[in-house]
């Protein structure tokens, strides 16, 4: 009898771990997306500096790596590299933004999975077109825009974070929400200093096509566990009967989702919906971001710099 006495105790401790299990939704996905997003993202400009030298400017290989000794070269590629990244970052910046108010407020009514699925689509094609480009040597960096353009169309990195959010405001108590959603978004920040440590020795391993190949596997992952695991979730408006609720087909018209939106009760016009704690939201995350994208490639460098300690 004595014997059989601790197996209620691991009972209850097998219990409470399976609970713990039971809990996870789209942390797995948040974490993928941060690693396969910082795996690649400062390696990312080494390959539009590369295609600017080798393809735009037409020189060799062994120019654009001593650039040093070839002061023109440089001056030309820095300046065909900042003309890239301004019109890349109008891609990135400008159409998510629309891109936000509409799904967002159609996800309130229809699920979350839908715009977590695009995204990570967006995601998926944007390392699937950079891998592409470091396979083929004759694209010129312009090719890289129409990559940035098909990942802003499913939304980019904010609209995956704020789905993502919202669905985990969702499946919370209001005990549990505050932990839980800053807990995810630990997850997805943590992704980045190990994606990006990761990228680098990834990268010295097997160059372009490895790093972007594994980055594309991690959002493959990512898009089956959010198709086949990951249960649908509507907002807290789904059920409310003033609003008028149109058919998924209809449902991305720009008069009803402006008024979703805007959260105008059709009957009495009233403002049903509190705007400023969604723009506190997006503000939060558009910081994390910015944040994020000044450190990582502070800690890219450093690990160069050790790296050629190393070596020498």
């Amino acid at each position: 009898m004595a014997q059989t006495q601790p197996q209620p105790e691991k009972r209850s401790l097998w219990r409470k771990f399976t609970d713990c299990l039971g809990t996870i939704s789209v942390e797995p996905i948040m974490l993928l997306d941060g690693l396969a997003y910082s795996n690649m993202v400062v390696l990312v400009e080494n390959l539009q500096m590369d295609k600017v030298c080798e393809v735009n400017l037409n020189q060799t290989r062994e120019v654009c790596g001593n650039l040093s000794q070839h002061k023109e070269v440089k001056d030309s590629m820095s300046k065909e590299v900042s003309v890239f990244a301004m019109y890349n970052g109008i891609i990135t910046a400008v159409i998510p933004l629309f891109f936000i108010l509409f799904m967002g407020a159609w996800s309130d009514k229809y699920g979350r999975k839908v715009p977590l699925a695009v995204s990570t689509i967006g995601h998926l094609f944007y390392s699937l077109g950079y891998l592409v480009s470091s396979m083929v040597d004759t694209w010129p960096v312009e090719y890289l825009l129409a990559v940035a353009l098909l990942d802003s169309l499913g939304g980019g990195t904010v609209s995956f974070l704020t789905a993502a959010n919202s669905y985990i405001s969702d499946v919370t108590s209001e005990e549990s929400r505050t932990s839980r959603v800053g807990l995810a978004n630990s997850i997805w920040f943590l992704g980045g200093p190990i994606g990006t440590l990761i990228g680098t020795y990834i990268y010295k391993a097997g160059g372009y096509q490895v790093l972007f190949g594994t980055s594309l596997s991690m959002y493959v992952v990512s898009l089956f566990y959010i198709s086949f695991f990951l249960p649908e979730s509507h907002g807290p408006f789904a059920n409310v009967q003033k609003l008028e609720i149109l058919p998924p087909k209809q449902s991305l018209r720009l008069r009803e989702s402006v008024a979703w939106v805007y959260g105008i009760d059709k009957a009495n016009k009233k403002k049903v919906m509190q705007t400023k704690s969604v723009l506190k939201r997006a503000k939060s995350i558009t910081f994390g971001m910015m944040l994020r994208d000044f450190l990582n490639p502070r800690i890219h460098r450093q690990l160069q710099v050790h790296t050629e300690e190393e070596g020498r």
